[in-house]
């Protein structure tokens, strides 16, 4: 936590995508590989 503060002057919280991804990456490794791209829902619809 404190090595992504150290980056981005931000504490990761559990809402943000960051951390979200890090959990399946550690977690769910197999589901972390068929990721392609990520979006937000707002830039989704933007899209």
């Amino acid at each position: 936590r404190e090595k992504i503060s150290s980056y981005t002057a931000n504490m990761a919280l559990t809402g943000f995508t960051a951390p979200k991804l890090l959990w399946v990456r550690k977690h769910e490794p197999e589901n972390f590989a068929k990721i392609k791209k990520i979006m937000l829902p707002k830039d989704y619809i933007a899209y």
